[in-house]
């Protein structure tokens, strides 16, 4: 017998049987010791296990779930009431069926990837979706919508120029808050006078003008202030 997973000459039909770790078995058949053919139980595959020497083929697994997977894939509607166990001794199925990322060992092609390889190219309208161009899933997609939409965020960058909120001298506004300062000194300071002409002897007409003169500035907010 071959040493395990290696193929043999081409004088021999080669198929890798799977086994429960995961590795296979290249088991060569002699023509002087031919079989009834074994077909590739893929539809419109022609490739036979002892017609095409130098082929690898692999069985069906004996896992039920993954066989299930295997027929499903297959699309053979008269396989599926077959038995794990039927399908693992009477079918077999052609390498070129499975990517390459389901292989230990791609460029070979003669060792499944243990217990999880599943074949998916099939000659057929409705072939089953690839595995290595398969969509994320919904997490999947959310982490790198976040990713994406944190990396496309502008980074904010500081200013050459100091903002200040204080007007610029000379500006308008800073002259109108000038002139109303002086303005309300010019009352503050009329208000302390009369308060001093109140506390003491005075002359009344004299108290009349200067609280007629606080109440006309008062009253007119664009008072201009005199030399």
């Amino acid at each position: 017998m071959a040493a395990e997973g290696v193929a043999l000459d081409s004088e021999n039909a080669v198929i890798f049987e799977e086994l429960d770790h995961g590795s296979s078995m290249a088991i060569g058949t002699s023509k002087s010791k031919r079989k009834k053919s074994q077909w590739c139980s893929a539809i419109n595959c022609t490739n036979g296990r002892y017609e095409c020497p130098g082929l690898s083929f692999f069985r069906f697994p004996r896992d039920e779930e993954r066989c299930k997977k295997w027929v499903i894939n297959c699309r053979r509607q008269d396989l599926l009431n077959k038995s794990p166990r039927n399908l693992y001794t009477s079918n077999v199925l052609y390498a070129v069926h499975f990517e390459d990322t389901q292989f230990t060992e791609p460029h070979k092609k003669n060792r499944l990837k243990p217990l999880k390889a599943v074949p998916t190219l099939f000659n057929i309208p409705n072939p089953p979706p690839k595995i290595a161009n398969r969509r994320p899933g919904p997490k999947e997609r959310v982490v790198m919508a976040t990713e994406e939409e944190n990396s496309a965020l502008p980074i904010p960058t500081p200013t050459s120029e100091p903002v200040s909120d204080s007007p610029s001298p000379g500006s308008p506004s800073s002259m109108e808050q000038q002139r109303m300062l002086k303005l309300k000194k010019k009352i503050d300071s009329q208000r302390k006078r009369i308060e001093r002409l109140q506390s003491s002897p005075s002359v009344a007409s004299k108290q009349k003008e200067e609280l007629a003169t606080i109440k006309s500035l008062s009253a007119n907010p664009n008072y201009t202030m005199g030399r």
